[in-house]
């Protein structure tokens, strides 16, 4: 995919791949990067606009969608995984969130911006 001149959005972008990811566009090109998380102050690569987005929550979401409205873009790497047996008193509440982020984000994540995106 071509990134010169692009406007992305990268969920988690504030460590891990979805930094790797926000470095990269910006190396590649890419005209302006936004970047999501949950905690928009833990977002520091210079020249990325922070944007606060748990995607677990619909207002952040819709918010988002609202003030990333220009995007060509969105990488939906958004992510959580909290390992432990299925025994666990707190496994039921662990795949609740697991589902929540990595699946159900997704989804909200898509039909926020499939209308942007088109």
């Amino acid at each position: 995919m071509k990134l010169q001149d692009a406007i992305v959005l990268i969920t988690g972008a504030n460590r891990g791949i979805g930094l790797a990811f926000a470095e990269g566009a910006l190396a590649r090109g890419a005209r302006k990067l936004y970047a999501g998380a949950r905690c928009p102050s833990s977002i520091t690569p210079p020249g990325v606009v922070p944007v606060k987005l748990d995607v677990t929550s619909d207002n952040d979401v819709a918010a988002a969608a609202r003030l990333c409205s220009d995007v060509t873009l969105v990488v939906n790497n958004a992510g959580i995984a909290r390992p432990g047996g299925l025994l666990n008193p707190e496994a039921t509440d662990a795949a609740r969130l697991q589902f929540d982020t990595n699946v159900f984000g997704i989804l909200r994540m898509t039909q926020a911006f499939a209308p942007v995106l088109a």
